[in-house]
């Protein structure tokens, strides 16, 4: 998440509702709501006239591919903190997340407007906090015993019933070689009992160390109240494109058994993009997952 490429003003919101309906898993519920939530934050950054970062992502699961999700950064220094609280009651925040996310706006850098359709035809917003300034002065600045240390807050809520939520917690370890961050994933896969997005990982690491990457960013991801164990590795050093870890990508897919028309589909459209991190493990519900993050 700390790699955007920020722009001069927002992408438009026609081309971007246009973009947020393909590749759906399944019909929709209501199409016509579920694309008015994905434009929505798309006008309030462009009514605002925020300069933001744009990252896309897909996430593979059991059976399915989800590709209508993406993310919005906006550097906090762009805009007033009542400003980042009326986007947040615009976007539906549950009232306890909001006086949360104002208590803690002080000490981040970045906001980010979230965006995810899910398998059921339901969506969800996402609002994140991110404190990588924060974190990386005190790693600087010798606070050893705060390792791991909190770089992401996410509050992240069903756009028609809000009162399904959750707060996502990101903690950074710094300082892991390759070889370390194949070890905790590893740790991880051990613990959740899903193998199919290992291989693939270990495969992406050796690609980003060709590629001359270095100084990834490894993150563990944790919520309270279920069961999710999963991590995040941020890649974006290597400059690789999406097409460069497409054949990992596609085992993990085979492995769950995505079907192959939606997966190929998929690649086709977003196999130039930049390659940004990936992430994987449990999700909250007990299943395995695997996402891609790429700048649009």
């Amino acid at each position: 998440m700390t790699a955007f490429i920020f722009r001069s003003h927002p992408p438009r919101v026609r081309t971007e509702a246009r973009q947020a309906d393909f590749n759906q898993t399944v019909k929709m519920k209501s199409v016509n709501t579920v694309a008015d939530a994905a434009a929505l934050p798309f006008r309030i950054v462009e009514a605002m006239r925020l300069p933001c970062g744009y990252e896309r992502s897909f996430k593979l699961l059991p059976g399915a591919v989800l590709a209508n999700r993406y993310l919005l950064g906006i550097e906090t220094r762009r805009a007033t903190g009542a400003d980042f609280e009326q986007v947040c009651r615009r976007l539906g925040m549950p009232g306890q997340y909001l006086d949360s996310f104002v208590e803690q706006l002080g000490q981040a850098n970045l906001v980010f407007l979230g965006f995810e359709a899910d398998a059921m035809g339901g969506a969800v917003y996402k609002v994140y906090l991110e404190f990588w300034d924060h974190a990386r002065a005190r790693y600087r600045a010798g606070h050893e015993a705060a390792r791991p240390l909190l770089t992401h807050r996410g509050f992240k809520w069903d756009i028609e019933d809000p009162a399904r939520r959750v707060v996502t917690d990101y903690h950074w370890v710094p300082g892991l070689k390759t070889t370390d961050i194949v070890a905790r994933i590893e740790t991880v896969y051990d613990n959740v009992g899903g193998t199919a997005g290992l291989d693939a990982l270990r495969d992406m690491l050796r690609a980003a160390d060709r590629a001359g990457g270095r100084g990834y960013i490894f993150v563990e991801v944790s919520e309270a109240g279920n069961s999710r164990q999963s991590f995040d590795i941020n890649l974006y050093s290597a400059g690789l494109r999406v097409r460069d870890i497409g054949d990992a990508a596609a085992r993990v897919a085979r492995r769950l058994e995505v079907p192959p028309d939606r997966f190929g589909r998929l690649m086709e459209l977003v196999g130039d993009k930049l390659f940004g991190h990936v992430s994987g493990g449990q999700g909250r519900d007990g299943s395995e997952y695997f996402t891609v993050y790429y700048e649009n």
